[in-house]
C-alpha cells in the first residue's frame, strides 16, 4: 500500500505544480508530506500478529510532519513551525483469507472494506482535499474598502 500512496502523492504534487513530496518509510509506517499537509499511515500491531492483525491508522495533518531535512547551522535562529493538527483520521482492521482477499475495514470486519490500492487512493484523495483547503487558507485576503 505504501508504494501506491507514494506514487499517487507524487502524481498529486505534479498536478498541483508543487515540490515533490517528502517521504519517510519504515516497515510499519509511511509519512508523506505534500506542501503544507501530510499523510501518516501506521500499522499498529497487537500481540504477535500471526496471522497479521492489529490496526492500520491513517491520519491527514495540516502542518509539517516530515521536514525536508535541510541543514541549518547551529547558531542561526531557527523558525519553529506550529505543531501539526489532525484534520482527518481513520482506523481500520484487516481481514484476509489469502493475499488476494486482503481488505481494510474502517468499522470492524462486518463493514465493507477496501483493498490496499483502494485505501491508498482514498487516503490520497483526503490528502488532496486537505491540500486544497490549506492553499485556500493561505491566500491573502483583499482589504475591505
Amino acid at each position: 500500500m505504501t508504494d501506491a500512496v507514494v506514487a499517487l502523492t507524487k502524481r498529486q504534487a505534479t498536478l498541483n505544480a508543487c515540490e515533490p513530496p517528502t517521504t519517510r518509510l519504515s516497515p510499519d509506517r509511511c509519512i508523506v508530506q505534500l506542501g503544507p499537509v501530510a499523510l501518516t499511515v501506521a500499522h499498529i500491531r497487537t500481540g504477535n500478529d500471526i496471522p497479521p492483525g492489529g490496526q492500520l491508522l491513517c491520519i491527514i495533518w495540516k502542518g509539517t510532519i516530515a521536514a525536508r531535512g535541510d541543514h541549518v547551522p547551529e547558531r542561526s535562529a531557527r523558525h519553529v513551525p506550529p505543531p501539526p493538527v489532525s484534520v482527518w483520521e481513520e482506523s481500520m482492521v484487516v481481514s484476509a483469507a489469502s493475499e488476494t482477499t486482503w481488505h481494510w475495514h474502517p468499522n470492524g470486519i462486518d463493514s465493507t472494506g477496501y483493498t490496499s490500492p483502494e485505501l491508498a487512493e482514498r487516503c490520497v484523495e483526503q490528502l488532496q482535499a486537505a491540500f486544497e483547503v490549506a492553499q485556500r487558507d493561505d491566500l491573502p485576503t483583499a482589504p475591505l474598502s
